[in-house]
């Protein structure tokens, strides 16, 4: 959403947008008009922002599916009486779930995004399952024993690592171009300058966020098939999909779902 500024208009005041020195607030020109600078603006159901940050797309889409689970609770999500678990799973998974997570495969999901994304995904599992905090609290129920009851349906984690390397294997089939990298893979690596880096923590990204979601499909820190840091873990991944995907989705299996990490380290 752009302001539009008529040529004859006084300049936009541009210190109210933003205290990024580094953004550029220059005025687009388009046929007599022009398309001051914004802070965020949303395309393709996407809220681009200015520091390149996903706090607010994030939170819009814990907006949309919020919405989406409370006009449909009572008669469809938190309906017992008339639909069972499996259809109740399936129809939150195709609504709610999808809204959720619209464009994640894009994000640099730090710690804080995803515990607000658990919380919210927790929340609307208890209330599907029709159980109070102080059920949970007296009788100490986990959130896995509510997702068994609930048509065991998926943690949050293993849905949201799942669309992530699915698209991790549409990048990799990705037809080769002139340059032999298209450029949605190139954007998976790429970094914006910023200048000098204040001190303190490098700000998370979406390469380091698909790297530590790497790091769950390795056996042991010395596992080669998948490099290491020096080596370069996402070329590795790369290579793994398209000459073993076989052994791409076993260490999936092993890596982010519940219930084959139970059967693998049990006795």
């Amino acid at each position: 959403h752009m302001r539009i500024c008529k040529e004859s208009d006084d300049p936009c005041s541009l210190e109210q947008f933003t205290a990024d020195k580094w953004a550029d607030f220059s005025l687009l020109g388009v046929e007599g008009e022009y398309i001051s600078f914004t802070n965020q603006f949303c395309y393709l159901g996407t809220i681009i922002s200015s520091d390149l940050s996903d706090d607010a797309d994030i939170s819009r889409r814990i907006q949309q599916a919020s919405k989406a689970f409370g006009s449909l609770s009572a008669g469809v999500f938190c309906n017992r009486k008339h639909l069972n678990p499996s259809i109740r799973r399936r129809l939150f998974s195709a609504i709610v779930v999808n809204l959720l997570l619209w464009g994640c495969e894009t994000w640099a999901l730090t710690k804080k995004h995803r515990d607000r994304l658990n919380s919210c995904y927790n929340k609307w599992i208890r209330a599907m399952t029709g159980t109070k905090w102080k059920e949970i609290r007296e009788n100490r129920i986990t959130n896995k024993s509510l997702r068994e009851q609930f048509d065991n349906i998926d943690s949050f984690d293993e849905i949201y690592a799942s669309r992530c390397f699915n698209w991790l294997e549409k990048l990799a089939e990705m037809p080769a171009t002139t340059s032999n990298s298209r450029l949605p893979r190139r954007l998976l690596g790429a970094w914006c300058f910023g200048g000098k880096r204040a001190p303190g923590k490098p700000p998370q990204t979406t390469r380091r966020a698909y790297l530590n979601l790497v790091k769950k499909l390795k056996f042991d820190e010395e596992d080669c098939i998948l490099g290491n840091d020096k080596k370069g873990e996402l070329r590795c991944i790369f290579d793994l999909i398209r000459h073993d995907p076989a052994e791409f989705h076993l260490r999936i299996d092993q890596g982010i779902c519940d219930f084959v990490k139970e059967w693998l380290t049990s006795e």
